[in-house]
């Protein structure tokens, strides 16, 4: 049975608000925190209103990936013994941005037209050769004049 990219992201919907409520059930974080969980969800969202636009999904991509460093240094400076149950799930919610990130990437590329959806990399390190790179182009001897002085342009 394969899901649909709507099924899948949905759920990473579903699991992510549910963690971002859970995290913020007492007051253990800042208000920041509730400002950028806010924020993830309501770009989550848009991205379920708009599907014909890759708008959203980028939109997406860029706060959840600086939601992600942000959380991270949160949770380092609120880590108290006696808020463990919000700060792990806090820790679990770190660890669904990057499923987040990756498959809102993927549903951008594909609105795109992008048939090759891959796990993003740099340079072409993950990309299988292209028939470029498997023959490189030919470069044809020219004839040059052989002269003594060398170049000999006006200048």
């Amino acid at each position: 049975m394969e899901l649909s990219r709507s099924t899948v992201q949905r759920f990473l919907f579903f699991v992510h608000f549910v963690l971002s409520v859970l995290a913020m059930s007492s007051f253990a974080l800042p208000s920041g925190y509730l400002l950028s969980q806010s924020l993830m969800v309501a770009a989550n969202f848009w991205t379920f209103i708009n599907k014909e636009t890759s708008e959203p999904f980028y939109m997406l991509n860029s706060i959840a990936f600086l939601t992600f460093f942000s959380d991270i240094i949160i949770v380092a400076l609120n880590w108290f013994p006696h808020n463990g149950f919000q700060l792990a799930m806090a820790l679990i919610s770190i660890f669904v941005k990057p499923a987040i990130f990756l498959m809102s990437l993927n549903s951008a590329r594909q609105l795109e037209g992008e048939t090759q959806i891959n796990i993003p990399s740099f340079g072409n390190w993950a990309s299988p050769p292209t028939n470029y790179q498997q023959n490189p182009p030919q470069y044809h001897e020219q004839n040059f004049q052989a002269n003594s002085a060398g170049y000999q342009g006006s200048l």
